[in-house]
């Protein structure tokens, strides 16, 4: 029953629409993790460092050499935070028992968080570096479509080296929704299970050392062809 509130008595404001949205809708939106903007920026001046300095050839034998070298732990900073950001909305889904993001959704957020300035990047190298004048049709596509690293014998193209990175990232892209079919299995069922995931990460760790000790130990050609590039 609704009484008059008595004079002087403060009476509750109704909340906004905005506030009254009901709890699914708002957890549909993807929570917002401000520390992480922090970690990109270290990656990114990680990764432009040490990439200034090869094509520089500051990658000497001493100390500030192997400093430099190593800042090429931003790539590796990048993935995780790919990792956990792409991950959570299906461990959260899992979890309270709804449907895992679209898979058309996270396509189209994937090419567009890429395509774009990857294209305009590869277009410029074309007009403004020399070393990719004489590029074939096949090395141009390939560059353009980010597989120069299993098509082409020497990589990418002088000045676009560093897009390897980028072709390891749409793998990872391309993998993770069936990872975590096999991490959280069927879409709606209610609740996680540690050991169906800790077991996955076990054989993902497994096949990584396994994989590191299975490659050969010179170099591929295009990492030949990279290091060679360098002044």
């Amino acid at each position: 029953m609704n009484e008059e509130a008595p004079p002087g008595v403060a009476t509750a404001t109704p909340a906004p629409a905005a506030e009254r949205t009901p709890t699914s809708a708002r957890a549909a939106r993807p929570p917002w993790f401000p520390v992480l903007d922090t970690l990109r920026g270290v990656g990114a001046l990680a990764i432009v460092t040490t990439h200034c300095a090869f094509w520089a050839g500051a990658y000497e034998d001493t100390r500030t050499g192997w400093l430099l070298a190593r800042l090429d732990v931003g790539v590796a900073l990048f993935f995780v935070l790919s990792g956990f950001l792409l991950a959570r909305p299906h461990l959260a889904a899992a979890r309270a028992g709804t449907l895992p993001p679209a898979l058309g959704t996270y396509v189209r957020h994937r090419v567009w968080r890429i395509a774009p300035l990857a294209v305009v990047t590869v277009l410029l190298a074309f007009v403004l570096l020399e070393s990719s004048r004489d590029l074939t049709l096949s090395e141009r596509v390939a560059a353009l479509t980010l597989t120069s690293t299993y098509v082409v014998d020497t990589g990418f193209p002088g000045g676009l080296t560093h897009l390897w990175s980028l072709t390891t990232e749409v793998s990872f892209y391309a993998l993770l929704p069936a990872v975590m079919v096999l991490a959280v299995g069927r879409a709606g069922r209610a609740g996680l299970r540690p050991g169906r995931i800790a077991a996955l990460v076990a054989g993902m760790v497994a096949t990584s050392i396994a994989w590191f000790f299975a490659l050969p130990t010179q170099d591929s050609p295009a990492v030949a062809h990279s290091r060679s590039a360098a002044p």
